[in-house]
């Protein structure tokens, strides 16, 4: 500024220009607030300094009031740490209604997928640990969607049991006459997944059979 204007017009160097920086980081986001006053312009269309006065003068208290109510008006995302021996998996939380509707999902693939792998059931039992270590009641998908480990399958489970207070998929399985089976024969110590599929299909249904 001072460079800007003759040799004989030079601005006090207290008043060459205000300038209110506000830095704000968003993970990669960089967001500057600049705001100058408006006397620079005006002295440099004059070609001269102009008296200070109320007019050209800074408010430096409302733009940042300003700011800060844009942020505190935005709603704070909950991040969970990536690796699920980073964060807790605990007895007592506060979803119990979604990872009850998980992990019977979990299991139902995972006697389903026993010749196949596991694949499905991982994916469902991770989103239940997700879950599980959420430090407040899930009350909408937006709260957890953004969340490792939480996928699209598990995502419309959620979803769906948070707008109708039931999984259909989850209540098809329970009504399943297999999976009640499955459920019942794996309790007998030493039989997996493949043998209970074997005595169901050859047309056991209880453990007196």
């Amino acid at each position: 500024a001072q460079d800007a204007l003759p040799s004989d017009k030079q601005f006090p160097q207290a008043e060459i220009v205000t300038l209110e920086c506000v830095f704000k980081n968003n993970y990669k986001n960089k967001i500057l607030f600049v705001h100058f006053s408006s006397g620079l312009t005006t002295s440099f269309a004059k070609g001269l300094p102009i008296p200070t006065s109320e007019k050209y003068r800074v408010n430096r208290t409302a733009p940042s009031r300003e700011i800060e109510e844009k942020v505190a008006s935005k709603p704070t995302r909950i991040e969970l740490p990536e690796y699920e021996c980073q964060r807790p998996t605990l007895l007592q939380h506060h979803n119990h209604r979604l990872t009850d509707a998980l992990e019977t999902l979990e299991r139902f693939y995972q006697y389903l997928d026993h010749k196949q792998g596991d694949t499905r059931a991982l994916a469902f039992r991770q989103a239940s640990c997700v879950l599980k270590a959420f430090p407040k009641p899930v009350e909408n998908i937006d709260d957890v969607a953004h969340l490792h480990r939480i996928g699209r399958h598990s995502k419309q489970v959620i979803e769906e049991v948070l707008t109708m207070g039931f999984s259909t998929e989850v209540e098809d399985c329970k009504k399943s006459d297999w999976f009640k089976c499955m459920e019942l024969f794996t309790l007998v110590y030493g039989c997996g997944p493949a043998t209970a599929d074997h005595w169901y299909k050859k047309g056991l249904r209880s453990i007196e059979d």
